[in-house]
């Protein structure tokens, strides 16, 4: 076989080893292991071309807790014949290593057993769905086969067993011609679906080539307004901060200005109250005010008549003084006239009292003479 059909081989089989893997499909809480793809068709080559090799993944879906495996393949031994297995690189980044039996070797080929974390009794088991091995077969010769899992154990950190359900794969050789007028027909229809493809995304990396210069002349320029922004942006933080600090000074402000606002409020409907009973006393000494304005109105026509009256007994009190006077003045005239009378009559009184004495003592002289 010539080296360029040789190559279209290669890169077709290529494709179909790295073609994505179909999942199983299962109920959302069953544990499930697979072996996927679960349909696999490939040419078979003669010696000279060498050996035609197929990978097949262990994939599982749904598990919680895993922590080794222990499973067995059967298959159609003159069909195909297990070369080795490999841990899939991300579950190999996700759990850590591993260890256990090897595969595609010893007295039991077919059987393989795994441990995730042989280097921690006490690290936790995996949980979720993910591609755990990829087996390679090489193929001895053409025909159709089932690819079974039997004698399956999964197990727990704490060994207990998971309840799961297996789904095997179907690998179909068939002659070159055959593949060659088949898939691999319908693979350089792909191809060169793809090539057109290619060819037009490289048009369009060129124009993107072109936009790109363009938008990296203006990321600089938005590179030159972003740092003015972020100077912008650095001082309205500070701003910020100093608004937060002054927030909060307002806050215990205004928290103190509320309590001092309630106590007020308190003291309003104090004052409220107080001013209630004010307003009563008010409208009660308002009453007597006018009760008393009546009286003193009464009062006040009293008081013009007694002024009335007054004046008259002034009037009549100056004419008795001015009477009075006159009356002193002749009563001091006849007080005199009569002091002097009496003093008059004291001498009269004397005279007369002289007299009779002169009277008598005459009298009796002449009686003694006698």
């Amino acid at each position: 076989m010539n080296r360029p059909i040789k190559g279209l081989i290669f890169l077709a089989l290529l494709l179909i080893m790295t073609m994505p893997v179909m999942q199983t499909k299962a109920d959302d809480e069953t544990t499930v292991l697979s072996l996927e793809p679960q349909n696999i068709t490939i040419p078979y080559l003669d010696k000279d071309d060498g050996p035609t090799v197929v990978a097949i993944n262990l994939a599982i879906q749904n598990v919680v807790g895993l922590r080794n495996v222990s499973l067995t393949m059967r298959y159609d031994s003159n069909i195909l014949e297990p070369v080795f297995g490999k841990m899939d690189q991300d579950f190999y980044d996700k759990v850590g290593g591993y260890g256990g039996s090897g595969f595609g070797s010893g007295p039991s080929p077919n059987s393989h057993y795994f441990d995730i974390a042989p280097f921690s009794a006490s690290a936790p088991g995996f949980s979720g769905s993910a591609t755990l091995f990829v087996y390679y077969f090489k193929v001895v010769g053409t025909g159709s086969t089932q690819v079974n899992l039997v004698d399956t154990v999964i197990m727990e950190s704490s060994g207990t067993n998971i309840s799961h359900t297996v789904s095997g794969c179907t690998v179909e050789v068939v002659p070159l011609e055959v593949w060659v007028d088949g898939e691999y027909a319908e693979l350089m229809a792909e191809h060169e679906a793809l090539d057109l493809e290619f060819q037009t995304l490289t048009q369009e990396l060129a124009a993107l080539d072109a936009n790109y210069t363009s938008l990296e002349g203006d990321c600089d320029q938005l590179n030159t307004t972003y740092q003015a922004l972020d100077a912008t942006y650095n001082d309205l933080v500070r701003d910020y901060d100093n608004l937060t600090q002054e927030f909060a000074s307002l806050n215990a402000n205004y928290s103190s200005l509320d309590t001092q606002y309630s106590l007020l409020q308190a003291e309003l409907q104090a004052l409220n109250m107080t001013h209630q009973e004010l307003q009563a006393d008010y409208e009660e000494l308002q009453a007597d005010y006018e009760e008393m304005v009546n009286t003193y109105e009464d009062l006040q026509n009293t008081y013009e008549d007694l002024q009335a009256n007054h004046e008259t007994l002034e009037a009549d009190y100056n004419t008795a003084v001015t009477d009075y006077n006159n009356l002193e003045a002749e009563y001091e005239e006849k007080t005199s006239q009569l002091d002097a009378t009496t003093n008059y009559m004291y001498i009269f009184a004397a005279l007369t009292l002289a007299l009779a004495a002169t009277t008598v003592f005459f009298a009796v002289r002449k009686r003694k003479t006698a």
